[in-house]
């Protein structure tokens, strides 16, 4: 574990290492200290005073993790390392069912059920991912370090952090250990790793990146990946969607000076080429080759920046921020394992009230999809003028963020099921099931419902869910009662449900 200047987290990420329950063959804790000014370093030195498996190393500052974490896998001794960042939790039986899983299935890397405190962001696949042996493909979605990973591969493949100030060197570091790996496996039925977002944390990604020296991380994580799996192209796109798009949705976009979006446009058509000729794809071009794997704004954002078209890439930027999905709850039950909400979905505008004061911009609206739809066709021909404006299904999954009284989304359910019609939907819409599970937020007491739509639909906000009646049940030793306002309020059975 690299530390630097945590003293106001690291008694808790402590506590919560010191309370595992011991996994096969016991653990030690290697703590790099990274030349600290704030008195973290007299807190390490007092803890593995106290604890035998603490072993603190000193070392002046490197600035960037990846040193002190070479440090640390060439002074432990265990089997497996598992990386852990100085201000995030482990679950009491993370060590345990990693190192048990490690050992059932002989597996090169284990990567664990991450959750998230604070608001912090981690992978969809932490969602819906069954324990058990995966592919690359399947948690390539998240290129972070902190897993358990076999020590003797990374001896022997002389796999090592970049030094200094390199961006994405997690995600280089970690696809060239999924190349080299055999056995992938995913760990917990419940999160295991919890990743906390601290308001005050000056945390190294936050930091300003250089857009050329950003992409050029990408290129290279790129191919490392390739002959790591015979589904290099899902891994390509995915790497494409996850590391290239995000800096070019509405909210990054909009955001940014006009040098910025010409230096960051410039640099991603450049890595987009090179990504491209890995997997013999034109992203010059919106070929079904490759753009069927992308939403359609998505193959427009491609297409934009590949042929250097910085216009278009601020008409989609703006018409991102008019999208809305529209969610309607059908009905809502409860098992013993948590809330069912049968759902519709669809397509809109926001202010798109005949009667709005606005009707100018949703002119201007009308105006772009028309020139997009007679541009590269991927937009129009996929979705339509008509389908934006509310008469087509939201395609992909819908999830019901469960937030809580801290305003901070703390758990997100993936929906499992699809069906072709149901009650009280439009004809034609499909309906969808969406499962929230209890167990992982009851503890909160009481929470919010909200919606929205994954890697599917270019939405910023979640929408408030109304549901067409209350509810009052029991699930999860919980009695549940959910109001039109989308507040589901919880007591343990036998207790009195709050009004």
């Amino acid at each position: 574990m690299p530390a630097h200047d945590a003293a106001a987290t690291i008694h808790r990420t402590l506590a919560a290492i010191q309370a595992q329950k011991e996994p096969p063959g016991g653990f030690e804790v290697v703590i790099v200290d990274d030349g600290s000014t704030d008195g973290t370093a007299a807190i390490l030195d007092s803890a593995a005073h106290t604890d035998a498996r603490l072993r603190v190393i000193h070392q002046s500052n490197s600035g960037w993790p990846g040193r002190p974490r070479n440090v640390g896998v060439d002074a432990a001794l265990g089997e497996y390392v598992l990386f852990v960042d100085d201000d995030d939790v482990l679950a009491p039986t993370a060590l345990r069912e990693m190192g048990t899983a490690a050992k059932r299935f002989d597996a090169d890397v284990v990567v664990p059920r991450m959750g998230t405190e604070g608001g912090r962001g981690v992978a969809a696949f932490n969602r819906h991912l069954k324990p058990g042996p995966v592919e690359v493909a399947d948690v390539i979605a998240s290129l972070c370090c902190l897993r358990m990973i076999r020590r003797s591969l990374l001896l022997e493949g002389d796999i090592r952090f970049a030094e200094g100030a390199v961006r994405l060197e997690d995600g280089i570091f970690m696809s060239q250990v999924y190349a080299q790996s055999d056995r992938i496996v995913f760990a917990g039925g419940k999160p295991l790793y919890i990743a906390v977002r601290h308001e005050a944390s000056g945390h190294i990604s936050s930091r300003r990146a250089d857009p050329f020296e950003y992409m050029k991380s990408v290129v290279s994580i790129g191919h490392n990946l390739v002959g790591s799996s015979d589904r290099v192209e899902d891994l390509i796109g995915e790497l494409v969607r996850t590391k290239i798009l995000r800096r070019f949705d509405s909210v990054h976009w909009l955001q940014s000076s006009p040098g910025d979006q010409r230096m960051w446009a410039k640099a991603a058509a450049a890595s987009l080429v090179a990504l491209g000729e890995l997997v013999k794809w034109d992203f010059g071009v919106a070929a079904p080759a490759w753009s069927q794997r992308f939403t359609p704004l998505q193959a427009e954002r491609i297409v934009a920046l590949v042929q250097g078209n910085r216009r278009r890439l601020d008409r989609l930027a703006k018409l991102e921020q008019l999208i809305k999905p529209d969610f309607t709850v059908h009905k809502v039950s409860a098992d013993a394992t948590g809330l069912t909400l049968h759902v519709s979905a669809s397509i809109g505008l926001s202010g798109a009230d005949p009667a709005a004061s606005n009707r100018r911009k949703l002119a201007a609206v009308a105006r772009t999809l028309r020139a997009l739809a007679t541009g590269s066709g991927t937009l129009g021909a996929t979705m339509g003028l008509r389908s934006l404006l509310g008469r087509s299904t939201v395609p992909g999954d819908v999830a019901v963020i469960v937030q809580t009284d801290t305003a901070r989304p703390v758990h997100s359910a993936r929906s499992v099921e699809r069906k072709k019609s149901r009650p009280g939907t439009r004809k034609g819409d499909p309906g969808f099931v969406v499962r929230v599970p209890l167990d992982r937020i009851a503890e909160q007491g009481t929470c919010t419902l909200f919606m929205c739509a994954l890697d599917e639909m270019p939405v910023g906000a979640p929408v408030l869910v109304r549901l067409p009646a209350t509810y009052e049940g029991e699930g999860c030793g919980w009695r549940i009662k959910v109001k039109k306002s989308g507040r589901a309020v919880l007591a343990r059975v036998g207790e009195s449900v709050a009004a």
